[in-house]
């Protein structure tokens, strides 16, 4: 989940989103998970349907980066109009917003991994050691990270 400045609701962890051909999974932090059903109105609006809940999504490209693509994702929730863009849903305090990385695809083997879904404590563990040493290493300029062009380099190194 993502917010520009301070918001009333902001869930940390990685939240997984798995399309299928007419539904959509989502699997929250905490594993729980809700299956909707997935329609588009043939703009940049995702129609969600679970029960009687129909949730409205818009969605725009934010970019087309070197080994992935990012998406935005914007709802007002349940029963609601989807907010005009990513970034009117970014910019208020009503909106959840997400951002959804994709590998890019290509013909040879790339460096872009992402790791499987059912991650074990001890990996999530090391995972949060390694962004916290590169955080906190730059005071004495020893940070390895300043070697790579940028941070998706230093964090897929």
């Amino acid at each position: 989940m993502a917010k520009k400045g301070a918001p009333p609701h902001f869930d940390m962890g990685e939240i997984d989103l798995v399309f299928g051909d007419k539904n959509l999974t989502v699997i929250y932090p905490n594993r729980t998970q809700n299956i909707y059903d997935v329609a588009t109105t043939g703009g940049s609006v995702l129609i969600l349907q679970k029960g009687n809940e129909t949730i409205r999504v818009v969605h725009n490209l934010l970019a087309y980066l070197k080994h992935t693509t990012a998406a935005g994702l914007s709802t007002y929730g349940p029963g609601k109009p989807a907010p005009d863009s990513f970034k009117t849903g970014m910019t208020g305090s009503m909106a959840e917003d997400l951002i959804m990385w994709k590998c890019n695809s290509w013909g040879g083997s790339g460096t872009c991994k992402f790791s499987a879904k059912n991650k074990t404590e001890e990996a999530e563990a090391e995972a949060k050691k390694e962004i916290q040493a590169v955080m906190t290493n730059d005071v004495d300029g020893s940070d390895g990270c300043n070697a790579y062009g940028d941070c998706h380099s230093c964090i897929q190194a």
